[in-house]
């Protein structure tokens, strides 16, 4: 008994020891070559986003951000950092310094914890039809990101929940004490509703037997937003019967997403409301973006029963997809 005792130790200080060796690189000391580096990545990071950060024309043109204080905090902060952990750091601070949920600086990942994601999501390509529903949306790259009220309406006295899931919302009382609604959307990304994807997918083990390929998971992601926009609906229906007629809407951290937004805010108004224009940067960034807008238009028109009305603005979207992609090149 005590030699397997002492070989689960054995195991566990292993595995501990394997966890924290990616780590061990972050915390070296550095040198002035090492410093000397990271003030010419600072350079390659700032060329990159004047050239391909799609926000970065109205950050200057808005005077929302100070550029040369931006650079001149980072720059100071690599000239003196003692360790790569305090380099990553000041990359983090410049990014976070634009204030846009969407800029992110990422450093590659070690092998290491590159190969435990890939454990833990699972392999690529199509997922097993007996593969249980959590597995299953993480190998489909789905994750749950909630986040708290970015004001803690929650605390609130007399707040009363109305719904936690997907979107967290309740009534609190106004000074005159009439309801007001609090609605919490933390994400616009179908990618990040992971417990929806697990009941799409529980949904269709019921009926399929086959594996999901590409296409079965389009329609899992499909199936994801249907019922997000569903739920928020009855969410709203839900608020409305309880009298209120004031609403707060809470996206304080919502880094951005896909047109779902847009279908979100039609469900907050009765007012018909047109999709807002988009720019594009002429860069490669928005290519695959667009190449799987072709695929969508491309998949909807193969439909053998649309009316001609609803042929003509897929036909009529695809080509000016098509003419976008044509003009970046």
């Amino acid at each position: 008994m005590r030699a397997v005792v002492r070989s689960l130790v054995l195991l566990v200080a292993v595995a501990l020891l394997a966890a924290a060796l990616p780590l061990v690189p972050d915390l070296l000391p550095a040198d002035d070559a090492d410093r000397a580096a990271w003030r010419d990545e600072l350079g390659q990071v700032e060329r990159h986003l004047a050239s391909a950060y799609a926000n970065f024309q109205w950050a200057v043109e808005s005077d929302s951000v100070d550029l040369p204080s931006i650079h001149h905090r980072a720059d100071s902060a690599l000239a003196v950092a003692s360790n790569r952990r305090a380099a990553r750091r000041a990359f983090r601070d410049l990014a976070a310094a634009f204030g846009d949920g969407h800029l992110r600086v990422a450093p590659p990942d070690h092998p290491a914890l590159r190969l435990a994601e890939r454990a833990w999501r699972g392999g690529g390509g199509a997922v097993p039809a007996g593969t249980g529903a959590a597995k299953a949306c993480r190998r489909m790259g789905f994750d749950d990101e909630s986040h708290p009220f970015g004001i803690p309406f929650d605390e609130m006295a007399g707040y009363e929940a109305v719904a936690v899931y997907p979107f967290r919302a309740g009534t609190v009382a106004d000074a005159s004490g009439e309801a007001v609604g609090v609605l919490r959307i933390a994400s616009f990304s179908e990618w990040n509703y992971a417990r929806s994807c697990e009941e799409a997918w529980t949904r269709r083990a019921a009926v399929a037997a086959d594996a999901c390929a590409e296409d079965c998971q389009d329609e899992i992601y499909g199936e994801v937003s249907r019922t997000l926009v569903a739920s928020l609906a009855r969410t709203l229906e839900e608020l409305e019967r309880r009298g209120v007629r004031t609403l707060v809407v809470d996206v304080t951290g919502n880094g951005g997403g896909s047109g779902i937004a847009d279908a979100l805010a039609r469900e907050l108004t009765a007012v018909p409301l047109r999709a807002s224009p988009v720019g594009l940067i002429r860069h490669p960034h928005p290519l695959e973006s667009l190449r799987e807008s072709d695929s969508l238009f491309a998949r909807e028109l193969a439909s053998a029963d649309l009316g001609a009305a609803h042929r003509r603005a897929l036909e009529d979207g695809r080509a000016r997809v098509s003419h976008t992609m044509d003009q970046i090149g």
